[in-house]
């Protein structure tokens, strides 16, 4: 049984995979239903999938209520599984379900189930949910949170940082962020210069900016 189920899976995958790289999330929705009424093996690799065409859509809540729905297939969430998660509960601005979500991983992360690198990745993926939303008290929080952990932000999560500041109109504290990042030993890089252009353009700061 074994050997039939990881090639029906694979089969289930690759024709998912296909569905969401040409955008047509409602046909991966039904041939995820339909493998599960013909009672297939599916993977988590399978929902992943789903789940991304979902969320690259624009249809986070199905992408949540996929999420949902994997214990009843005794299915355990993996890193993408959240991370996928985490970006559609953003385009939701259900913050609180981003954060939990980031609890959970760094719960596994702790647990020694994923690696500190992951618990990184997930950070990362909640700032860039917060740098869109414009939600610069959460991403500035979510960044010392991140450094109380133990864990070193990297570039991605102070640009992230950078540009939730400057897009939230809080470009005073943008520049504080870019003077802050050589004394924590990183390089600010074009991305992070062009973050705070944009904030100084669209606060007032014309003068800074030029």
């Amino acid at each position: 049984w074994a050997a039939r189920a990881a090639p029906r899976a694979a089969s289930c995958g690759h024709a998912l995979r296909t569905l969401e790289s040409c955008g047509q999330w409602w046909r991966a929705l039904s041939l995820l239903a339909e493998m599960g009424r013909r009672r297939s093996q599916l993977d988590v690799v399978c929902f992943n999938i789903t789940m991304s065409a979902c969320e690259k859509a624009g249809h986070w809540e199905h992408t949540l209520a996929l999420l949902s729905s994997l214990p009843s297939h005794d299915l355990r969430p993996s890193v993408v599984s959240f991370g996928t998660s985490m970006r559609a509960a953003g385009r939701g601005h259900r913050w609180q379900q981003v954060l939990g979500f980031l609890g959970e991983l760094r719960t596994l992360a702790n647990m020694g189930e994923i690696r500190s690198e992951d618990c990184v990745v997930a950070y990362n993926t909640a700032l860039a949910a917060f740098e869109v939303a414009h939600a610069w008290p959460l991403a500035l929080d979510l960044l010392e949170d991140l450094r109380s952990c133990g864990l070193r932000p990297d570039e991605i999560a102070w640009n992230a940082t950078l540009g939730a500041c400057a897009r939230g109109g809080a470009w005073t504290l943008a520049l504080r962020l870019l003077a802050q990042m050589p004394k924590e030993g990183l390089r600010p890089n074009l991305q992070s210069f062009n973050r705070v252009l944009r904030g100084l353009r669209h606060g007032g700061g014309w003068q800074l900016a030029t």
